[in-house]
């Protein structure tokens, strides 16, 4: 977990905030910011889709463009999650698996 977090860091993301993503759990002290990120992700992956008062504060915030940003990359890397698991691709030899495995 510690090469996770500490690329995360390095972005600007605390560490305390990659961990409880890493163990699946939600992050404690985000930004207002952050919060509203998290909200909408994690509502558009359980549900498919968001609500209207999560999808207000987005917009207000982060406009147009960012709503569709956001869904985009949680798009393309649900897409590519799928192509990594349906293929079996394999990690590299002598690779440590960065997190533990995400429960479902």
């Amino acid at each position: 977990m510690g090469s996770a977090s500490a690329y995360c860091s390095k972005s600007g993301v605390e560490n305390d905030i990659t961990q409880a993503l890493a163990e699946g759990r939600r992050p404690q002290g985000m930004s207002a910011d952050e919060e509203m990120v998290y909200e909408f992700c994690t509502e558009l992956h359980q549900n498919q889709s968001v609500s209207d008062a999560t999808y207000a504060r987005v917009l207000a915030k982060f406009g147009e463009q960012g709503i569709i940003d956001l869904i985009g990359v949680n798009g393309y890397y649900t897409f590519l999650a799928m192509v990594l698991n349906a293929t079996r691709t394999a990690l590299p030899k002598g690779a440590v698996l960065p997190l533990a495995a995400f429960p479902h």
